[in-house]
């Protein structure tokens, strides 16, 4: 996925498959075995790499959303807009953007 109008990477790897998932994750960062050992987990952007996020399966939508929640953090932070009063808007238009993004990538 991309961040829509904001240029960065997000790489979304859904898979109970650890082991394949962390070969992926480690391509880009240094992460321990049981860095998994949850329900989802993002690993936010460093030095302009790919945002990840990871999920073992898509079937709780409130994990699919508390996860994406956290790649709009981390994509507008990297975009150098920090979330406020002023800026809410555009937070929700960056996650309504993921989301559907998501979905149409999972079907």
């Amino acid at each position: 996925m991309t961040g829509g109008t904001i240029d960065q990477n997000i790489i979304v790897l859904v898979t109970d498959d650890t082991a394949y998932a962390l070969e992926h994750i480690r391509k880009f960062y240094e992460v321990e075995s049981d860095v998994l050992d949850c329900r989802g987990v993002t690993f936010p952007s460093q030095d302009g790499l790919p945002v990840i996020m990871w999920l073992p399966n898509a079937d709780d939508k409130s994990i699919v959303n508390h996860e994406l929640l956290h790649v709009t953090n981390d994509v507008m932070r990297w975009a150098g807009i920090e979330l406020n009063k002023e800026t809410e808007e555009i937070y929700s238009y960056e996650l309504q953007y993921l989301t559907r993004q998501f979905y149409l990538k999972i079907k």
